[in-house]
């Protein structure tokens, strides 16, 4: 109906001419001076143009009040293959502002279902937000593969801390949800990772540095900007990963801190253009006296994110159905809070039976005078801006069922896992393993036994592989899984062990000693958010990657390439600048500058392991090229002797390049004097 109207309104407007600059107009006769006899009656002056119509007004004006509170509502739908009986029937009554999904069988089905949901939305004349989380869409049940394509984890962006690497996937996840059909990113979450013992963490979190978060969330916003999906970051204003089990996550930054740390992100992302924020459930007791949560606070939607941020777009609150939020209130009564304290939208995550309530009782509270009309007008219009401009995509969509046979997209993917291992304990001549003084080698864990085996068998001749099969299924290694494999154990130099976040780490440190006892060196791999990684440490390596471990195949020929010494090359810390003599000569080395594996650790494990440490051992074998320019001037060797004849200052650029031909280059600054 609102697209009728305006139509209307448009298409019966006067024409555009106005007087012309250059061509003067005839004088009018002066008021009570009779005109000249004979004279034909002057025409009528011409009515003033209508200016057009407003979009939003006109499409505001179009609906009734169900339809503007409904324009407030993002449900999460609960059909698989498409909308469930429930699903339609609160579409019918009242279509939503925006739908969710969470839950999908296989690519063809996902892309069938948002067409659907187009053809349904285009009935109400506003456009449907339909959004996901691509990476909870395409997340197989633990302890199967998913068949969708696989997708690196946020935290493998943030250990990578590479802007090439943070593009390439960030373009490759916003290629997906647009050629799935999504116009709506359920992210990227800038809540900081939690501080240690404070939060079980997700290996879809940035990280804990707020600087790489706000970096690396930048970047995921222009990338699905330019694939015309409009981005929501999650998580306002931090804390959301501050959570264990069942309890509530507390956000306990001093509020005096609060700027350089957990709103740092959400500042950039406000600077950057963020059209939409959701607001999470988090407790912010020192930001709201009356323990609400953010998602009901005026204290945190309206002045911190109103008026500290300068935030003035679509503000989602919730889920109002979580347990964080219906534990203190009925959810449609949580949902009416919200609005009064400055929310836009209303976020569902179960039944879509909450949110028909919500409809009718936010709609009974206008008609009584609990809820000011102009609320539900000025939040139905900030929605209505943000459909109605959407920014145009820049780059062409393409089918769904043929990205996962696109090789260049599989070669981002395991780009952005080789660049993201890290090592973070290393004893020295455990790595990189060899043929003369690893092997006979044996590989055995929970997940990626086979794939890793396969990858080392040919460069290392001599591998056997021993799988912990039950640890994947009842989350802990038992006794007898232990008992068996090293009972079996004989004349191994060398045990790779690949363990995940999802076994009791007091499970994984028996099995390690008793592995011990059987090996000369002992490699650990570990998979997944890696907070009790460090507790491993009877290992003589530990290597960190930051896959869930389901579609084990990349993560594994990756950590291979690493193992073997052949991985990317990252750089060690380097000063800006350099101090030297003019005349006197330098050796520049590579052996100085490279590092391998190139991944920095994105979270903080302990006092001793802080976020940003990286262990390494000799590139040699890793770097297939290196030169150095040296202002201008080009040396073609690992190392290069230098000197500046003249006092000044001079940029001193160094590119390596590793074994699969990638290329990095840093540069720094020589002061002669």
């Amino acid at each position: 109906m609102g697209a009728a109207l305006l139509l209307c309104v448009m298409f019966s407007a006067p024409g555009w001419a106005q007087p012309s600059a250059f061509v003067p107009e005839k004088p009018a006769p002066s008021p009570g001076v009779p005109a000249a006899p004979g004279t034909p009656p002057a025409p009528e002056a011409a009515a003033a143009p209508e200016q057009p119509a407003d979009p939003v007004e006109a499409a505001l004006a179009g609906m009734g009040l169900t339809q503007r509170v409904a324009q407030l509502m993002m449900i999460t739908l609960d059909g698989v293959k498409g909308p469930s009986a429930s699903d339609r029937a609160l579409m019918a009554a009242a279509m939503p502002g925006a739908v969710l999904l969470n839950k999908a069988n296989k690519p063809s089905t996902v892309t069938a279902y948002t067409t659907q949901l187009k053809r349904m939305g285009a009935v109400s004349g506003v456009p449907l937000w339909i959004g996901a989380d691509l990476h909870e869409l395409t997340a197989g049940a633990v302890g199967s593969r998913s068949v969708f394509f696989p997708m690196p984890s946020l935290l493998t962006l943030a250990a990578a801390d590479d802007g090439e690497t943070a593009r390439q996937t960030g373009d490759l996840l916003a290629l997906h949800l647009q050629a799935l059909g999504f116009n709506l990113c359920f992210g990227p979450p800038l809540g900081l990772a939690p501080a240690p013992g404070a939060g079980s963490g997700s290996v879809n979190c940035l990280g804990s540095d707020p600087e790489k978060v706000a970096r690396l969330g930048r970047i995921l916003m222009e990338c699905h900007l330019a694939r015309g999906v409009l981005p929501m970051p999650t998580g306002f204003p931090g804390g959301g990963f501050n959570r264990s089990g069942r309890d509530a996550a507390v956000l306990t930054t001093a509020p005096s801190l609060m700027e350089g740390q957990d709103l740092r992100p959400f500042r950039e992302a406000v600077a950057a253009g963020a059209g939409v924020i959701h607001v999470g459930n988090t407790l912010v007791p020192l930001l709201d006296t009356a323990g609400l949560p953010a998602s009901l606070s005026p204290a945190v939607l309206g002045e911190l994110l109103r008026e500290k941020l300068g935030f003035t777009g679509v503000v989602v609150a919730g889920p109002m159905d979580a347990g964080d939020v219906s534990g203190m209130m009925d959810p449609a009564e949580a949902g009416l809070e919200a609005l009064r304290a400055g929310a836009d939208m209303l976020l569902w995550r179960g039944a879509t039976g909450q949110a028909k309530r919500t409809i009718e009782r936010i709609t009974v509270a206008v008609g009584r005078g609990e809820l000011a009309e102009s609320v539900v007008n000025g939040a139905a219009r900030r929605v209505l801006q943000a459909k109605l401009n959407p920014r145009a995509a820049t780059t062409e969509a393409v089918d769904a069922d043929k990205l996962s046979s696109q090789k260049d997209l599989l070669e981002r993917v395991q780009s952005a896992e080789r660049r993201a291992i890290t090592l973070v304990h290393h004893r020295a001549g455990t790595l990189p393993l060899r043929r003369e003084t690893s092997t006979p080698a044996g590989i055995t864990g929970t997940a990626g036994v086979s794939e890793l085996r396969a990858a080392l068998e040919k460069p290392l001749k001599q591998v056997m592989e021993q799988p912990i099969g039950t640890a994947r299924h009842i989350g802990e290694i038992q006794r007898f899984e232990i008992e068996r494999l090293t009972g079996r154990m004989r004349a191994v130099r060398t045990v790779v062990c690949v363990l995940s976040d999802r076994e009791r780490v007091e499970t994984q440190i028996e099995l390690l000693r008793e592995l011990r006892k059987k090996c000369d060196r002992l490699v650990v791999v570990h998979l997944g958010w890696p907070a009790q990684a460090h507790r491993l440490s009877d290992a003589d390596a530990i290597l960190l990657a930051y896959s869930p471990g389901d579609t084990p195949e990349q993560t594994m020929a990756a950590v291979a390439e690493v193992l073997l010494g052949t991985g990317p090359v990252g750089f060690a810390e380097l000063p800006d600048e350099i101090r030297l003599k003019a005349g006197e000569a330098r050796t520049f080395s590579m052996a100085d500058v490279a590092r391998t594996p190139a991944g920095r650790l994105p979270i903080t494990l302990s006092d001793r392991i802080p976020a940003g440490t990286a262990a390494r051992f000799d590139a040699t074998a890793a770097v297939k090229k290196a030169q150095w320019d040296f202002a201008g001037k080009r040396v073609n060797k690992p190392e290069a002797v230098f000197q500046f004849d003249a006092p000044g200052t001079y940029p001193v650029t160094v590119t390596l390049t590793d074994t699969r031909g990638e290329a990095r280059s840093r540069t720094f600054k020589a002061v002669v004097e």
